[in-house]
């Protein structure tokens, strides 16, 4: 058992260490000549086999944590202490799983599951399984369904097409809105999930794709968790968010996004969402103290969702 949790927690180390390189995120590190020149580059949509090949250096050695515990350290215990046991968590099989929707996705059960559900979308370069570590000690007892976004660019596994770091291609955004839309509603059907009590979690690329998602497509998303997150509509549409409530945590050293944080905060709660925003000292990379609060706001979203 202690063996388990040892593995448990050096794997949420891994995830929360992510760099700004490491993370492929939104940002010059996997950029070719050309996309750091600001130039389109081709870009296809992943077809299930392909696998993104930037986590550069991340992916052979992780970096450091940061934040309260220092450089160089890595968490031995628990960044989030669940208010339970963690329970026995079941990848469902293949077999089960329904590829004609859309989407690459992983779906794991609890043992003893709350009835809520919690959607991964992963940053720039990731997969369906970069926020697994992290989410599964958050909420031992909630239904994972991490997805994988469809677009391939430089090998970069994306949510969406980027002209530059920070200018996107906004037909290519409204599009995969849309289709992530059309699938979130068949795979509820398929799994028998409740999307009234699913929560969505993203970081920096996918979290762009769930604040688009929330202006586009309003009643599907009730909750959200933004990390490292910005707006990439040019013109968002108008939306009644009254009944939606966002977490937005920005980091106070991330020279790509942090200027932009306040924005999205601005968007959303002008359509009338209620928005509780933090500033952590951290990079664009996630940080435990990401997950100490991404995990004290689920806890409350939780309890306020089943009164």
């Amino acid at each position: 058992m202690a063996t388990k949790h040892i593995l448990g927690a050096l794997a949420l180390g891994w995830v929360l260490g992510l760099t700004e390189t490491g993370s492929a995120a939104e940002n010059p590190g996997c950029a070719s000549p050309d996309k750091a020149a600001g130039r389109a580059v081709p870009v296809t949509v992943m077809d299930g086999r392909a696998r993104a090949d930037c986590l550069e250096e991340a992916a052979v050695a992780p970096a450091p944590m940061r934040g309260k515990r220092g450089a160089g350290t890595v968490a031995t215990g628990a960044a989030v202490k669940p208010q339970q046991e963690q329970s026995i968590r079941t990848m469902v099989s293949d077999e089960e799983i329904h590829p004609e929707l859309g989407f690459v996705h992983k779906l794991y059960r609890p043992e003893r599951p709350n009835g809520e559900t919690l959607v991964l979308l992963h940053g720039s370069g990731g997969d369906e399984t970069t926020l697994l570590p992290m989410a599964e000690r958050m909420a031992p007892n909630a239904t994972l369904l991490a997805v994988r976004g469809r677009i391939v660019q430089d090998g970069i596994t994306r949510w969406y097409r980027r002209v530059t770091p920070v200018r996107f291609d906004q037909k290519d955004i409204r599009a995969e809105a849309d289709a992530f839309a059309a699938f979130l509603e068949a795979a509820a059907s398929a799994y028998g999930f409740d999307l009234r009590r699913t929560t969505f979690i993203g970081y920096s690329n996918g979290a762009n794709l769930i604040a688009a998602l929330s202006l586009l497509h309003p009643r599907l998303v009730q909750r959200a968790a933004l990390l490292r997150s910005m707006p990439v509509l040019d013109r968002p549409p108008a939306a009644d968010l009254a009944a939606a409530n966002f977490l937005v945590i920005a980091g106070k050293d991330d020279g790509l996004y942090a200027r932009y944080a306040p924005a999205l905060e601005k968007v959303l709660a002008r359509n009338g969402a209620h928005v509780i925003a933090h500033t952590i000292p951290a990079g664009h990379g996630l940080d435990d103290e990401d997950a100490r609060l991404v995990g004290e706001w689920l806890a409350g979203s939780a309890t306020v969702s089943m009164q």
